[in-house]
């Protein structure tokens, strides 16, 4: 069949070989199963199941962030190019009259049509991109390559495959359309500091550009800016999400840079593990003040042609439906305004009580020198007035660092001043914490943020305590001393419970979220080991790091060290067994497994694909019986022959550090 149907998605196969040349194993199937069975308001409680990155990292809602705050025309033509399982086909078709994708995997695009069945406005067509595009049509609005222009390489031929990949892009776009780019940044501050490369899963690739080569490619922003204008592009407007494109929370871009203080999410290591190097928080915040962010950003986000109105994105929308907000800053002609947005309709009511909390708040306030931001509503959004300035968390900050104890006192005795202002009302701000307060340029004090208002009186320490712990928890170096906390914010050092104060905060917390889990929450439940320098890092280095596990895999060209990866090996019982599971795709001709890198004895207790045992392989060892290989020197490694074999692979062992000499006289 030439076409097929799921629900109202239609799949064109007209270009499709009859083979999936791409696939990422069992998972796969995994994911056909959920969207079959499931809807996708059922998702969240799936993932905080499954507790694994690949379905987190296809199926999370939040991976439409990346593409949500993007204006769209009206009666939109977009092209998907390398849809996947359809992370962000969804928020297209909704902001679009028709959707395009174009996806290598059948599999992967049944995934995409299954859990997108009602959208009458999708056609995906399957196959090879150098098939399908000769016949896509050349008048597109927008055309996405979201974590596709990095493998150019791959599927393109020609001396630099990039600028043809994009050349040939170029020509199916309206002549005032837009090309949309998500890629990691090669240089971003977080592989400095210990984070593996996203495509091949180890150090300081991208930093070293890639010397062993590798399915992807990522460039700095001076590399990217050559190879745009190398294919005639005039502009490219940089933004800069962050964390990173996948999971963004925040967008940023060169007319609303960060400020310091503002990068604390940065050890949100969901796919594999990872080293600390460094603080990334006070790296980042020496960089902002240097000027040198968008070289070091992690991601970028590249608008081709045209430019937005949207200057600054931030989400909220890791919560409870009723609470999902976006807050953009948009630009017209120089001027300036801030809206917030409900990203599900439940929301609409939030920004309703939000407008009469301003309007509560401004009375309570009146007359003490504490201004409340203004806002109106209007048909679907909540508007205010564009501020200039820096957050009294940005002052306390820098009082911090250049240790002004005065400047300290003054600003929390003010604080203190305000907030202990017509205790007798029957309205508090129980957010008022010291980022929501802002000091403009001709220094007017304005709470700029004022969703969690209360209609009660809530006594002042418990105001000051929870800013206080939003403030010392958010960074280990920030120290208040208790002389301040006597003196400035009439209070008593015995009064900070931190303990109690957390409890209450994450009782506050589950009240937002309500059952969702964050995505913090699932860093923890997914629970990717933080390697560092000292301490964890410095015992595994003295000698853990040689009982390390790697799998290597083969495409077609052997094994190379650019194919390989840390795997997380499970402690399969209490009697000292092990666990690890590898999905094996048809592309594998052979997998290698390097139990540790010193001599052992290794006894393998089950290894099978599916339910099918492995009877063949080979190692470079002495065998001592059927279940049992003596290993000598620094490289044992099993190797297991594939052919098309598909499915997860199971290995249970064991494994014993044995004396070298031993091993060599074992092993001859």
């Amino acid at each position: 069949m030439k076409y097929e149907k799921v629900g109202a998605v239609t799949l064109d196969l007209t270009k499709y070989g009859g083979q999936d040349l791409y696939c990422d194993g069992a998972v796969e199937d995994t994911l056909l199963s959920i969207v079959k069975d499931h809807t996708p308001e059922e998702y969240p409680q799936i993932i905080a199941a499954e507790k694994n990155w690949p379905v987190l990292y296809h199926l999370s809602e939040l991976r439409e962030n990346i593409i949500d705050w993007i204006r769209f025309p009206r009666d939109a033509k977009v092209l998907e190019i390398g849809a996947g399982c359809g992370a962000i086909t969804g928020a297209l078709s909704r902001k679009a009259k028709s959707v395009t994708c174009v996806e290598l995997s059948k599999k992967r695009s049944l995934i995409n049509a299954y859990r997108h069945r009602d959208a009458e406005n999708i056609t995906i067509r399957v196959g090879n991109f150098e098939d399908i595009e000769p016949t896509l049509e050349n008048d597109y609005d927008l055309i996405f390559l979201i974590g596709v222009y990095e493998y150019a390489g791959s599927y393109i031929q020609g001396e630099n495959p990039y600028t043809t990949f994009l050349n040939i892009i170029k020509r199916h776009k309206k002549t005032d359309g837009q090309i949309v780019i998500a890629i990691e940044n090669r240089l971003g501050l977080k592989y400095f500091a210990g984070a593996r490369e996203d495509h091949l899963g180890n150090y300081f690739s991208g930093i070293e550009d890639y010397p062993e080569g590798g399915p992807a490619k990522t460039f700095s922003r001076p590399a990217l800016e050559k190879q745009f204008a190398a294919c005639g592009f005039e502009r490219a407007e940089f933004y800069y999400p962050y964390p990173d494109y996948k999971f963004m929370s925040t967008l940023y871009s060169d007319r609303r840079l960060p400020q310091e203080g503002e990068l604390t999410t940065n050890l949100l290591n969901l796919d594999r593990e990872r080293i600390l190097l460094f603080n990334e928080k006070n790296a980042y915040d020496a960089i902002l003040r240097d000027g040198l962010y968008p070289v070091y950003a992690n991601s970028y986000l590249i608008l081709l042609g045209g430019n937005s109105e949207v200057v600054y994105s931030k989400y909220s929308n890791d919560r409870a439906k009723e609470y999902a907000i976006r807050t953009d800053i948009l630009e017209w002609g120089g001027e300036r305004i801030v809206e917030k947005v409900p990203m599900q309709k439940e929301a609409a009511a939030q920004l309703q009580a939000i407008c009469k909390a301003g309007e509560a708040l401004r009375d309570r306030y009146e007359g003490s020198g504490l201004e409340v931001c203004p806002c109106r509503m209007e048909e679907a959004s909540l508007r205010f007035p564009y501020l200039s300035g820096g957050t009294l968390e940005q002052a306390l900050d820098a009082a911090i660092r250049q240790q002004d104890t005065a400047r300290m006192k003054e600003l929390l005795g003010r604080y203190y001043e305000f907030v202990s202002y017509r205790t007798d009302a029957d309205v508090t701000d129980m957010d008022m914490i010291f980022s929501n307060i802002l000091i403009t340029e001709n220094g007017r004090w304005q709470l700029i943020d004022y969703e969690w208002t209360e209609y009660r009186a809530i006594p002042v320490k418990e105001v000051i305590a929870r800013a206080l712990y939003v403030y010392l928890s958010g960074d280990p170096g920030r120290k208040i001393s208790d002389e301040i906390l006597r003196e400035v914010l009439r209070t008593d050092p015995s009064d900070y419970d931190a303990e109690a104060l957390k409890k209450q905060e994450e009782g506050f917390q589950k009240k937002i979220m309500g059952e969702r889990i964050p995505l913090g929450g699932m860093n923890a439940l997914i629970a990717n080991p933080i390697w560092k320098l000292t301490g964890e890092m410095g015992a595994r280095e003295a000698g853990k790091e040689r009982m390390q596990a790697q799998i290597y895999y083969d495409r077609g060209k052997g094994f190379s060290e650019a194919e390989s990866e840390i795997p997380k090996v499970k402690e399969a019982s209490e009697d000292g067994s092990f666990l690890v599971t590898v999905p094996v795709a048809e592309d594998l001709r052979a997998i290698r497994f390097d139990p540790c890198r010193t001599s052992c004895v290794f006894t393998v207790e089950e290894l099978r694909i599916g339910n099918v045992p492995v009877k063949k392989r080979t190692h470079n060892g002495h065998t001592l019986s059927k279940q049992s290989i003596i290993f000598y020197g620094e490289d044992p490694n099993l190797t297991i022959p594939l052919k098309k074999q598909s499915g997860e692979l199971v290995l249970r062992y064991r494994i014993t550090e044995i004396d070298p000499k031993i091993a060599a006289e074992v092993c001859g």
